[in-house]
């Protein structure tokens, strides 16, 4: 994810203190030297917002499935062949 795209001016914000695996911390800042993140908080925002975009998507599948049922084989066939066609970047 480009740097700075994720900050909204508008939100308001709180500062907490966590604490992480010196893995993790060595990774979270290898990330901001390296310009991945803009900051430690930067970093753990967009951490944050990829979980809350990946939960959506699970509800919005988990409601479809529910709604219209679960895709049959063919159709699991037919996007395998779909998205194999697609160019990948």
């Amino acid at each position: 994810m480009p740097t700075g795209l994720w900050y909204d001016s508008g939100m308001t914000v709180a500062k907490i203190a966590i604490t992480l695996p010196r893995q993790q911390l060595l990774r979270v800042r290898r990330a901001v030297r390296t310009g991945q993140a803009d900051s430690v908080s930067g970093y753990i925002t967009q951490v944050l917002q990829h979980h809350e975009e990946r939960e959506s998507l699970h509800r919005l599948l988990t409601d479809l499935i529910q709604d219209f049922g679960a895709p049959s084989k063919e159709d699991r066939a037919w996007a395998r062949r779909a998205l194999a066609k697609r160019p990948r970047g």
